[in-house]
């Protein structure tokens, strides 16, 4: 099954498969899982961890705050209504190219803004 990977904002790791080659499989996603895990732990870095959300900073920035921080980070206006977050949810290459910037109003963080 061919495969490929994007580093978006130097630090986003995009993972893809084509699935025209076969469903991608359980066995697939656990050696991928395990590959990140494997850098996690070369780099002391914290890839999988799903408590946290990551927003556009600048141009060429993402920043990423744990969920407990995002209230506060709203109030500070360090997250606006217009700033872009990552929505980690997307599983196909156009919910890639057209929802995976979602911005802050219109995603789940809408709660956190007033009307």
């Amino acid at each position: 099954m061919p495969t490929s990977f994007q580093v978006r904002y130097g630090q986003v790791i995009l993972l893809a498969a084509e699935e025209k080659a076969g469903q991608v499989s359980g066995c697939s996603i656990d050696s991928s899982v395990a590959v990140l895990r494997e850098i996690e732990a070369r780099f002391g870095l914290d890839l999988l961890n799903k408590g946290k959300v990551s927003y556009v900073k600048s141009e060429k920035e993402v920043e990423v705050l744990p969920l407990a921080a995002i209230k506060e980070a709203v109030a500070q206006e360090r997250i606006q209504k217009d700033s872009f977050i990552l929505n980690p949810t997307v599983t196909h290459k156009r919910e890639l190219e057209q929802s995976w910037l979602q911005p802050a109003a219109e995603s789940w963080l809408k709660r956190y803004f007033p009307n």
